[in-house]
């Protein structure tokens, strides 16, 4: 007890927050309302960094480990991810998309050219390394109509089929690898497209 006849103890036994309590969600809550309209992520989600859920992390964890100084005396630490929250333009969906990133992440879109490029990327390792955030943004961009449009001309010019792209979320992870696979197949033929002007119907790039 103080002065004024009560304990600051009390008062401050709750940590101050300005999210209403009606409001504020679990974070189980939060990735199952996030994913409600997509297909389910074919990879298993790490719960022991839940911060990670919400935002382009890179697959990158938080980390633990010992401060060693010249007296031998350890001391028990942890480090997290460089975090920034940054505004990046798609140009699928002509608009600017405001996420929490690594800094390792930003250097990887940076050397592919842009947040599409990343996102749209048809590796396992890839795939792994979105997370949930990842994720949705990857399956707006695919069912963008400048994405589609894209391509289906470049089906067209290397003479394929139309693609049949589920418009549901009704989708195995069966289905999720072949399509990566069939996208990974196209790019292989466009990058060994042969770049000559007197040949007709060939693809210039």
């Amino acid at each position: 007890m103080n002065g004024f006849g009560f304990g600051f103890g009390r008062i401050w036994s709750h940590a101050f927050h300005s999210t209403p309590i009606t409001c504020a969600k679990h974070s189980k809550k939060r990735l199952e309302h996030m994913l409600r309209n997509v297909p389910p992520y074919p990879y298993p989600v790490k719960h022991t960094f839940k911060q990670s859920w919400f935002g382009l992390y890179g697959g990158k964890h938080i980390q633990f480990g010992n401060n060693v100084p010249e007296s031998e005396y350890k001391t028990r630490r942890y480090w997290l991810p460089n975090v920034r929250s940054k505004k990046l333009y798609s140009r699928a969906l002509n608009q600017w998309v405001e996420l929490d990133i690594t800094t390792n992440v930003l250097r990887t879109i940076d050397k592919l050219g842009g947040l599409d490029n990343y996102l749209l990327g048809t590796k396992t390792a890839r795939l792994k390394e979105l997370g949930p955030t990842g994720w949705k943004l990857r399956w707006r961009i695919l069912n963008a109509p400048a994405t589609q449009a894209r391509h289906e001309a470049e089906r067209k010019a290397l003479g394929l089929p139309p693609a049949d792209i589920p418009k549901t979320k009704s989708i195995s992870k069966e289905q999720i690898v072949k399509g990566a696979v069939e996208e990974t197949a196209i790019e292989e033929q466009i990058s060994s497209a042969t770049v000559t002007a007197d040949e007709p119907g060939t693809l210039k790039l």
